[in-house]
C-alpha cells in the first residue's frame, strides 16, 4: 500500500475493468442499483444513494484531514513559535547588528540599518517558504477528498440522467 492509501479504499484509477471506485466500497450503489431501487420514484433512489455518498464523503474527508494533520502539525508548531520568536527578538536584534556595524566598520547608521533588515528580510522569507513548502505538500491528501467528490457528482448526474430517461419512456 502507498503512502496516501488506506485498507478500505479501492485503487486510485476511476475505471478498472468497468467496475467504479464507488463500486468497490458501496455494494449498493453497484450493477444491483436498478433491481434495488425498482418501483421507487427516481428521486427517493437518488435521495438514498445521495446519503450514502454522503456518509462515504464524510469518512473520506475525515481520514484526509487525519492524514493532513499527522504530519503538519510540526511544521505548523514551528511555525507559529518561529514566527512568536522573529516577532518579538527581531527589532532588538536588528538594532544591535545594525550598531555594531556602525561603531566596528564606520557605516552609516541608516546604512547599517538598512544592511541588516535586507540580511532579516531574506532570511525570514527562506523559513516562510520552506514552512509553506512543508504545508502544501502536507495537504496532499485532501485533493484525494476534492477528486472523490468530484467523481461522486460526476455519477450522481448519469444516475440522474439515465433515472429521467427511464422516466419518460415509462410516461410515454
Amino acid at each position: 500500500m502507498g503512502p496516501n492509501s488506506t485498507g478500505n479504499r479501492a485503487g486510485t484509477g476511476s475505471d478498472r475493468g468497468g467496475r467504479t471506485r464507488l463500486d468497490d466500497q458501496t455494494p449498493g450503489l453497484n450493477g444491483t442499483h436498478r433491481s434495488q431501487t425498482a418501483g421507487r420514484p427516481p428521486f427517493v433512489a437518488l435521495l438514498v444513494d445521495g446519503l450514502r455518498l454522503v456518509d462515504l464523503q464524510i469518512q473520506l474527508l475525515s481520514l484526509d484531514v487525519r492524514e493532513f494533520w499527522q504530519p503538519a502539525w510540526r511544521a505548523v508548531l514551528l511555525l507559529v513559535a518561529g514566527s512568536t520568536a522573529l516577532i518579538a527578538a527581531l527589532p532588538v536584534a536588528l538594532f544591535g547588528v545594525a550598531e555594531t556595524l556602525r561603531s566596528s566598520w564606520s557605516f552609516s547608521i541608516e546604512f547599517s540599518l538598512l544592511a541588516v533588515s535586507s540580511v532579516a528580510l531574506v532570511a525570514s522569507g527562506v523559513l516562510i517558504l520552506w514552512s509553506a513548502r512543508r504545508l502544501a505538500a502536507a495537504a496532499a491528501p485532501l485533493k484525494r477528498s476534492a477528486d472523490e467528490l468530484r467523481e461522486n457528482l460526476s455519477w450522481m448526474r448519469s444516475v440522474l440522467e439515465e433515472d429521467q430517461e427511464e422516466w419518460r419512456l415509462r410516461t410515454r
